[in-house]
């Protein structure tokens, strides 16, 4: 699979291809702006692929694919197939939903965000933005991204006056 950001001819419309058997949701959330960096996070688990994406619209956004319940050739297995057909009796098997990415809001900062990266494990994501900050931020047990640290470019942090001491 293959994750990519690019920008549309006309004007300024962000877009990023996910080169992929499962559909994309922008319809609710998505980019308004050039899209800057997008990074694959190491496998969390078999069933839950993960991609955050950057862009000058001050957003990250973090894409994932649960396919809980599918195995590694997009098919059901038979076994799971049986049991749904079962609970089925009767129901519109239109109604079933199959995996598709979806995007989650990380943050929306102050200053356009230049780079994302994820950490060996695929649990903490890097942000840089346009404020020479660096965030570091993890997922909470109820979904929910939470910032754990922040590193300050030294040259933007307050100096010590030269002449204020003994």
């Amino acid at each position: 699979m293959e994750v990519t950001g690019a920008v549309g001819t006309a004007g300024r419309d962000a877009k990023w291809v996910l080169d992929t058997t499962y559909p994309v949701d922008t319809s609710k959330l998505s980019h308004k702006d050039w899209i800057r960096d997008v990074a694959w996070s190491p496998c969390l688990s078999p069933t839950v692929q993960r991609v955050a994406s950057c862009s000058e619209d001050r957003t990250v956004l973090i894409w994932t694919l649960d396919m809980s319940g599918v195995n590694n050739d997009g098919e059901k297995g038979q076994q799971q197939k049986e049991e749904e057909e079962k609970k089925d009796v009767g129901s519109s098997k239109n109604n079933k939903k199959k995996p598709m990415w979806v995007p989650q809001l990380l943050h929306t900062f102050e200053d356009p965000v230049w780079r994302v990266s994820w950490s060996l494990t695929g649990n903490i994501l890097a942000v840089s933005s346009g404020d020479d900050c660096v965030t570091l931020w993890k997922q909470t047990l109820d979904g929910t991204w939470m910032q754990v640290s922040s590193v300050l470019d030294e040259q933007q942090q307050p100096s010590k006056s030269a002449g204020g001491g003994d």
